[in-house]
């Protein structure tokens, strides 16, 4: 079991540093997107907006998926009759998920 518990505490902290990433992330766009919008008009109307607006949406994509991933692996999960073949198969499956939440 305690292999089991190591491993939701590095799933646990995996999601924790990938939210915090996409936190600071989204923050930078937020500071990126306030110096656009107070360079004011003399700059070309929309140009870097729209890019800030497709970085944004880039990363919820991403968070999005990962965040569906999780959900079908524990529906895979939890349709497993036994106990321990739901453990097993919940634990082996974090560990591509971690990969994932580590890329964004």
């Amino acid at each position: 079991m305690a292999t089991a518990s190591d491993g939701n505490s590095d799933w646990a902290a995996a999601m924790h540093k990938a939210q915090a990433d996409l936190l600071r992330q989204w923050s930078d766009l937020s500071q990126a997107w306030s110096r656009t919008s107070a360079a004011g008009a003399g700059a070309a109307p929309g140009a870097p907006a729209d890019g800030l607006a497709r970085h944004f949406m880039q990363q919820c994509e991403q968070y999005l998926g990962v965040s569906r991933s999780l959900w079908d692996l524990v529906t895979r999960s939890t349709a497993l009759a036994d106990a321990e073949q739901r453990g097993r198969s919940f634990t082996d499956g974090i560990a591509g998920l971690q990969q994932q939440f580590a890329g964004l």
